[in-house]
């Protein structure tokens, strides 16, 4: 997390080139001098993508997206373009892909909040602002904890995704000895993406990593025909929505369970539904009884109040005078 106390010209230098733990520019520090007039400046809702963000979005959170920004660091991700010729020579030689951070959050201002991005074994987490009080107000709000939780578990976490969001990069474990050319990455449209495998000979292992997900849609890791190695097909979706249904029709025994558990019918075409819904067998109202039971509590309200007017009103004896 990015502060007031951090030299730029040295972090630049040691830690955000392309070679260092994240590509990015530190381009100037950055205030909101009008938070007084109700120019505020906070976490854009909508740009909480990633799954692990999607708890704290504005129709979900309690506070995150509401925390308030005076400072940041106006920060640009270094792409393949920014690089010099000599260094884009030397990644085309290498066969490697061009190492993107990618923004998991901004600012309503447009500016990056939060990037990301894989390194070595690991992942990088850079947040713009500081994580105290200093430049924003997110210690005060109920979230935060749970937010910095959710963070450390995202970093640590060796489980491979294989459900990602655009541009989220795809990091999966490969036998050791497989190289690039022994494979064949396709995109959602079948043609070949490209991807880089990271040797570990220390521990007999090695990493297969691309960044190229911005398109949405199914990828396909998988041997070249004919290629003789250990590798196992494997699929990866990119902008999986969660909140579709399954259309898959449900067989005869499925809908046996749930007619017996659930006491739910079936029925196989629009007109059995229409002849049950409008007989006088499948008639589960209530009203008319309850109608009827209202009609007779009027009944008996007004003949009761009719024996009373008959019936006169009884006379006190009055009391003698002392």
């Amino acid at each position: 997390a990015l502060g007031d106390q951090i030299n730029a010209d040295d972090y630049q230098r040691l830690l955000f080139h392309d070679k260092a733990l994240i590509p990015v520019e530190l381009k100037s520090q950055e205030s909101n001098p009008g938070a007084e007039f109700g120019n505020l400046t906070q976490i854009r809702s909508d740009s909480l993508q990633s799954p692990w963000l999607n708890r704290f979005r504005g129709e979900y959170a309690n506070g995150l997206t509401s925390a308030r920004f005076s400072d940041w660091w106006d920060t640009s991700a270094i792409t393949q373009s920014d690089l010099p010729e000599e260094e884009k020579k030397v990644e085309e030689s290498e066969q490697k892909a061009p190492a993107t951070p990618v923004e998991l959050a901004t600012l309503t201002n447009n500016s990056p909040f939060m990037l990301m991005m894989n390194h070595e074994r690991g992942r990088v987490l850079l947040l713009t602002s500081s994580l105290d009080a200093d430049w924003n107000n997110l210690p005060a709000k109920p979230d935060y904890v749970t937010f910095l939780h959710e963070a450390v578990f995202e970093l640590s976490s060796g489980r491979v995704f294989r459900n990602l969001q655009t541009d989220e990069p795809i990091v999966i474990p490969v036998p050791a000895k497989t190289t690039v050319e022994q494979i064949a990455f396709l995109d959602p449209n079948g043609k070949p993406a490209t991807g880089t495998i990271k040797a570990d000979p220390a521990a007999n292992a090695a990493t297969f990593q691309s960044q190229n997900t911005s398109l949405p849609g199914i990828y396909n890791l998988s041997p070249k025909p004919g290629v003789q190695t250990d590798l196992k097909e494997d699929r990866f979706v990119v902008n999986f929505d969660r909140s579709e249904s399954d259309l898959t029709p449900l067989n005869e025994v499925q809908q046996k369970t749930l007619t017996e558990e659930s006491h739910l019918t079936f029925f196989k075409t629009l007109d059995e539904l229409k002849q049950a819904m409008f007989s006088d067998v499948s008639e589960t109202e209530f009203w008319r009884i309850l109608l009827l039971i209202f009609l007779l509590l009027m009944v008996g309200e007004m003949f009761l109040t009719r024996r009373l007017v008959q019936g006169g009103h009884s006379t006190l004896p009055e009391q003698s005078q002392t």
